[in-house]
């Protein structure tokens, strides 16, 4: 009698052990997919990121060169015309 409940005991807690192998391993599964969303949702932060800052530098780059021009013409008011007489004294040289 005593051997029965031993055997039914044991059976009883290589049921349970097994029962837990299962929970682990599905809460592993979860866990690695987890992890693959949260790894796969950085990346495309970051290269999110990355294409922002380098839309915001063309358009700094931009602006940078728009000024330049704007300063160019203040600065020149006539000078296109001074160096379209500047230019043809060179070629009569």
């Amino acid at each position: 009698m005593a051997l029965k409940t031993e055997l039914r005991n044991r059976s009883e807690l290589w049921e349970a052990a097994l029962q837990e192998i299962e929970t682990l391993e599905a809460l592993g599964l979860e866990a690695k997919a987890e992890l693959k969303r949260k790894k796969e949702e950085a990346r495309k932060e970051k290269r999110a990121a990355m294409q922002k800052r380098q839309m915001e530098l063309k358009e700094q780059d931009r602006k940078e060169q728009e000024k330049k021009e704007q300063d160019k013409k203040e600065e020149g008011g006539g000078g296109g015309e001074e160096k379209e007489e500047e230019e043809p004294k060179k070629d009569e040289n």
